[in-house]
C-alpha cells in the first residue's frame, strides 16, 4: 500500500468484496467513535513548492548491488530480478516536485512516490500547523522512498531507484520549509 508499510497484506481475511467490506466498515467505525471536531479555515491558502533532484551514476553503486544480488539469490529467488534490472540502468535523474498547501491549521503535503510512516511522522512534527496531512503518489509516482536501514531488509528497497541515505537527505530539506 502508499507508504510502503502500511499495507494490509499480511492480515488480509481475503481478496475479495467480502474483505473490503469488512475493512470499510473498521475504518468507519473508527471515524465514528471521534467525538471532537475541529472546523478548518480552509478559505485562506498559501501555495508552496518544494524541489528536488536525485540524479547519479548509478554504475558506482553496481558493487552494492552486486552484494544486494548476491544476498537475495540466497533467500528468494523470485526478487532477483528487480536488482539484476538495476544493474542495466547507467543513469538516474528524478525531478521531486512536491506542493505545500497552507491553510491557517491544515498543511497538505503532496508527495510523488510512496513514503514510509517514519518520514510522515518527521513531516508532521516539523509542521507548524496543528493538522497535517500527507498526500502520497500524487503529481508523479517515483517509487519508494525508505529509510536507510531498511536497504536489504525490504521488497520496498530492492525495488526503489532512490539511494540509499537519498530519501533522508531530502525529507530533512523538506523539514526546513516547514
Amino acid at each position: 500500500g502508499t507508504s510502503a508499510d502500511i499495507s494490509n497484506r499480511h492480515y488480509r481475511e481475503g481478496d475479495d468484496f467480502k474483505e473490503l467490506n469488512r475493512t470499510a466498515k473498521g475504518i468507519t467505525n473508527q471515524l465514528l467513535e471521534i467525538q471532537n471536531f475541529t472546523e478548518i479555515d480552509m478559505h485562506t491558502l498559501k501555495l508552496d513548492t518544494f524541489s528536488y533532484t536525485v540524479s547519479y551514476d548509478n554504475t558506482l553503486l553496481f558493487s552494492g548491488y552486486q552484494k544486494e544480488l548476491e544476498e537475495i539469490q540466497k533467500n528468494l529467488e523470485a526478487e532477483t530480478d528487480k536488482t539484476k534490472r538495476k544493474l542495466l540502468i547507467h543513469k538516474v535523474h528524478k525531478e521531486l516536485k512536491l506542493s505545500l498547501l497552507r491553510f491557517p491549521e491544515l498543511l497538505l503535503v503532496t508527495f510523488p512516490g510512496e513514503l514510509t510512516s517514519v518520514f510522515g511522522k518527521y513531516i508532521k512534527e516539523q509542521a507548524k500547523t496543528p493538522f497535517t496531512c500527507i498526500m502520497t503518489c500524487t503529481n508523479d509516482h517515483h517509487g519508494y522512498f525508505i529509510e536507510q536501514d531498511q536497504y536489504g531488509r525490504c521488497y520496498e528497497a530492492t525495488a526503489t531507484l532512490i539511494p540509499k541515505g537519498e530519501t533522508e537527505k531530502m525529507i530533512k530539506k523538506l523539514g526546513e520549509l516547514l
